[in-house]
């Protein structure tokens, strides 16, 4: 009872701290200062022109990979010696699931570090953006035609905690505490409705945030058991417990279900399949203004850990994810009214995507039961708003 009462107050203490809700912001007096202000502010025009990069953020803060909550020390229960005893030969995987749960009333405590610095988004070099964006309409317009840079970088610090409620059942919490790095740099020239250029600027605006982001609550169940198979379903919620007018949280809350499949062994394959749901956000907005869904996502993982040693495994796993009707940005052409120039711009659109990566990392039981993990995340293709490579490091420990 004394560990349930812990576990519980684990769990609760995150909800004390979710905000941004019903929060607004128009970018004028003191909400100028929020990241989420920074391309407006830079390219000199209304909120929601430039939505689509927002809403290619948000959905990435909504699925920024958190280590997995799990231990990679697994206990069942032997009967002959009347005590629970390690029961895995490999130490499990890092970014993926296995069908195998902790054991009863065992802890997993462990403390995690990632950096995302973003390169690219659908293949277009975050570095020069060219843009044409446009401000009123008929004879008032004013159309910006504009080369932009993005430098955006997310440091994640999460600390993760795990409890074994029963024989095949856990409960996890993950709280994520981030710095957001944000700058944006713009240079553009600025034409009238009959093609005659009434201005021109330059501006570089930078930003930093920190804060909790979007805490995760989790449990997972193993379902069947075999000798070498098992199988679990489980489900996360995301919380909208982190700042989202500064990129440190999505505004929404997520639930995402999914089956895990594992085989035990010195080598030992697991799967993984899932499927995530959103809610509406500011990050996500149509050209009207309306607060879209963020996307959903079918996600579908699968590797391997190899007990190389006995205080050594490896780890690798392919990371599959489709989004549906997700922002998409794509190159197009804009000649100016009035005139015959013609500039190459992107565009933007939804439409489905796919993002595909390669995890691979190492487990090192240094004394007792203290692990440290390493990986790298390695980007597969261009689609979507993407890292090249994510460092990962976690120290944890399981009693």
């Amino acid at each position: 009872m004394h560990m349930r009462n812990v576990v519980l107050a684990g769990l609760c203490v995150p909800l004390l701290s979710v905000s941004g809700l019903g929060q607004s912001t128009n970018c004028v007096s003191s909400d100028a200062s929020k990241l989420i202000c920074s391309i407006p502010r830079a390219t000199q025009t209304p909120t929601g022109t430039f939505n689509f990069f927002n809403a290619y953020f948000g959905t990435d803060l909504s699925r920024l990979p958190l280590a997995t909550p799990a231990s990679g020390f697994l206990f069942t229960f032997d009967k002959k010696l009347g005590i629970y005893d390690v029961s895995s030969e490999t130490y499990g995987p890092i970014m993926t699931e296995r069908g195998e749960t902790i054991g009863k009333h065992k802890v997993y405590l462990a403390g995690t570090y990632q950096r995302f610095n973003f390169n690219t988004i659908d293949g277009h070099d975050l570095r020069a953006l060219p843009l044409e964006l446009t401000q009123g309409s008929g004879a008032t317009a004013v159309y910006s035609v504009t080369s932009n840079r993005v430098d955006a970088k997310v440091d994640q610090f999460a600390i993760y905690l795990t409890a074994g409620l029963v024989d095949r059942l856990d409960v996890s919490v993950a709280l994520p505490v981030q710095k957001i790095s944000f700058a944006v740099g713009s240079t553009g020239t600025q034409y009238n409705s009959t093609g005659t250029v009434v201005g021109s600027f330059h501006n570089v605006i930078p930003g930093t945030a920190s804060g909790i982001g979007d805490v995760v609550l989790a449990g997972k169940v193993t379902v069947l058991r075999g000798e070498k198979v098992k199988v679990a379903l489980g489900s996360e919620a995301r919380l909208p417990s982190g700042d989202v007018y500064n990129f440190l949280g999505t505004g929404t809350a997520g639930v995402k279900p999914y089956a895990a499949l594992s085989r035990t062994g010195r080598v030992s394959p697991h799967i993984d399949l899932g499927y995530r749901w959103n809610g509406t956000t500011i990050l996500f907005r149509n050209k009207a203004g309306v607060n879209q869904r963020l996307p959903t996502d079918l996600y579908y993982f699968a590797g391997a850990d190899f007990g190389v040693a006995k205080k050594l495994t490896l780890i690798t796993d392919y990371l599959g994810q489709r989004f549906f009707k997700g922002p998409r940005v794509e190159s197009g052409a804009f000649t100016v009214p009035g005139t015959t120039r013609t500039f190459s711009v992107l565009t933007n659109r939804k439409g489905p995507y796919s993002e595909n990566s390669l995890s691979i990392g190492a487990k090192v039981n240094p004394a007792g039961r203290l692990l440290i993990a390493l990986n790298a995340l390695i980007q597969l293709d261009d689609k979507g708003l993407r890292t090249r490579v994510a460092p990962f490091g976690e120290i944890s420990y399981s009693f």
